[in-house]
């Protein structure tokens, strides 16, 4: 069950590295300079983002710009959570680099790869179309930026750090959560695999304790994982809610027919990829409890079958202690359960949020 490679995918834990998530062994000048430089980018597409949408948008769309002003914002908040965290995030991943990793990670540089390659590719097309625009418009502030040439390249480098910070960075976040239950899921469900390898006279008291610690050592990494990512989580998991919202209200205000490529763009890459973070990152880590209660039953089916044949009632209270232990499920700061049935919740909340907006708007 044990690897030596590294405690997450390489280019994953690259990334980490640039945006100061994860401290390196050895303190240098580039691991502090690339924090702040993220952090001070951060910071100024929040603040740009905010006044191209106050300057561009009419009153009528203001509401959902509002929304969409606010995922923005919480990228911030997720930033610096994390960030207060990031020596227990050292610290993690040096504890479950041994833990086998998981058939899911192999997609996981191809995810980090794709990110990167989709922001670029959109940069391309929005630049090319908004440097047709108006020298006067809030994206150049207004500034006669000369040539094409020069104003191209001005508006990819915008957009294109738009796109990174939101929402490739905050997938980042998602896919180093989903990357850690993968591996405590998979592990588990190997306990459980390894149970059912034994006979009920084989599975002696020894062998029992051995697999109870091994699980306690994985509970001990959730616990973990719960303490550190529960409050960024939430948040990434509210703005995506707050984005799905604003690009659906959006796409109900605005005609498909009659907009402009890059709001059609911004829409349906916004609005897909908020649906699909929060569809799942509850998918992966509602399937903690699922292992969690299929090791239950396969541990008290194989201690039940060697009480009954060869009755060893001193194991009793080793049986008693699983079944009787409660069920671990990762939360958002215990206000959202991360199970596989939120997912309905979460459809029905976003379809009321949205009627709302629409109907506020309207009024």
């Amino acid at each position: 069950m044990f690897n030596g490679n590294f405690p997450v995918p390489r280019l994953l834990l690259s990334v980490l590295y640039l945006t100061g998530l994860n401290e390196s062994s050895k303190k240098t000048i580039w691991n502090r300079l690339t924090l702040v430089i993220f952090g001070v980018l951060l910071h100024f597409t929040c603040v740009d983002t905010w006044y191209i949408i106050i300057k561009e948008l009419g009153t009528e769309f203001m509401k959902v710009g509002i929304s969409y002003l606010i995922s923005f914002s919480l990228t911030i908040a997720v930033w610096y959570t994390t960030l207060y965290k990031r020596k227990h995030i050292k610290n993690l991943l040096q504890n479950i680099k041994d833990i086998k990793s998981s058939s899911g990670e192999r997609t996981i540089n191809f995810l980090v790869l794709l990110y990167y390659i989709i922001s670029i590719s959109l940069s391309i097309v929005e630049a090319n179309e908004l440097k047709n625009w108006n020298d006067k418009s809030a994206f150049t502030y207004g500034r006669n930026m000369g040539n094409h040439v020069t104003k191209f390249a001005f508006l990819y480098f915008k957009v294109n750090l738009t796109y990174l910070i939101y929402p490739t960075y905050t997938n980042i976040i998602v896919l180093l959560y989903g990357t850690l239950c993968l591996r405590c899921t998979t592990y588990i469900n190997l306990l459980s695999q390894e149970i059912t390898l034994y006979s009920p006279e084989t599975f002696e008291l020894p062998k029992q304790l051995d697999i109870l610690k091994r699980k306690a050592r994985i509970k001990g990494t959730l616990m973990t994982i719960q303490d550190i990512f529960s409050l960024p989580i939430l948040l990434i998991m509210i703005e995506n809610v707050t984005m799905c919202g604003s690009m659906t209200g959006w796409y109900l205000m605005n005609s498909w027919n009659k907009s402009l490529i890059t709001w059609k763009i911004e829409t349906m890459y916004y609005g897909i990829n908020a649906f699909l973070s929060v569809v799942c990152i509850l998918w992966v880590a509602g399937a903690l409890p699922i292992a969690m209660n299929k090791f239950k039953e396969t541990f008290y089916s194989k201690t039940h079958a060697r009480l009954l044949y060869y009755h060893s009632k001193d194991e009793l209270y080793l049986k008693g202690e699983v079944i009787n232990e409660p069920d671990f499920i990762l939360t958002g700061c215990e206000m959202v359960s991360f199970k596989r049935s939120t997912i309905l919740v979460f459809i029905g909340t976003l379809l009321t949020y949205t009627v709302l907006i629409v109907s506020t708007d309207s009024k």
